[in-house]
């Protein structure tokens, strides 16, 4: 989907042959398992250093995107779980994620899902690297997802747009488990999120876009 020479571990680069050839500009997806050197402690005050990326999905496009995504969903950062390294040098951001709405594919509602997000804290500390179009969320955050599933079973988040902040109110969290409707009016007035379930009502088939992936793995965090 974006332009990199290689982004993480073996299982993404199996999980997403076709996905490579068509959207990302790279000689290889990378997974998410042995990464090496892990930093769990937050920098509040670093420079950010934006990573370039070459798109063949238009990634402005809310139908595209989703269209090339294997799952899409509201999510509250639950947890950061610290950063981890692909050869010593690219970051990766580990998270806990309670998924509040799902708009593509069904994960489960009930529990604290792991996702892994390209970018974070630099190998020196010295800045954060994070893809232009793109932000790291924080802990306590409401953010659209869009995130790929791994041949492992695991859920990858790559890429500008893949993450895009929902401003809530302060008692939205406090009330995902008790309050149903009250979850779903705030979001209804959100018109990121009312753009994104219009996205998903309309998807694309993989035969209209080529970059849209045939292939697709299915996360052990489904229903």
């Amino acid at each position: 989907m974006f332009a990199e020479r290689k982004i993480s571990r073996k299982a993404v680069y199996n999980m997403k042959r076709k996905l490579f050839y068509t959207i990302l500009l790279c000689t290889m997806i990378c997974t998410f398992t042995a990464c090496g050197q892990k930093k769990t402690s937050e920098k509040k005050d670093l420079p950010i250093e934006r990573i370039a990326g070459s798109y063949y999905v238009d990634i402005y496009d809310p139908v595209a995107l989703t269209s090339s995504a294997d799952y899409a969903f509201v999510g509250n950062v639950v947890k950061n779980n610290g950063c981890e390294y692909e050869d010593g040098e690219r970051p990766y951001t580990n998270y806990d994620i309670r998924v509040i709405k799902n708009l593509k594919g069904e994960l489960r509602t009930d529990i604290d899902i792991p996702i892994t997000k390209r970018g974070g804290i630099s190998v020196d500390g010295s800045c954060y690297e994070v893809y232009e179009d793109d932000f790291l969320p924080k802990e306590g955050d409401v953010c659209i997802f869009t995130a790929y599933g791994t041949e492992e079973g695991e859920l990858a988040v790559i890429g500008a747009n893949s993450t895009l902040l929902l401003e809530v109110p302060e008692d939205f969290i406090s009330s995902i488990e008790s309050d149903e409707k009250y979850i779903e009016e705030v979001l209804e007035k959100d018109e990121e999120y009312r753009t994104y379930v219009d996205a998903s009502k309309n998807l694309l088939p993989a035969r209209e876009v080529e970059a849209i992936p045939t292939e697709h793995y299915k996360c052990d965090y489904e229903k």
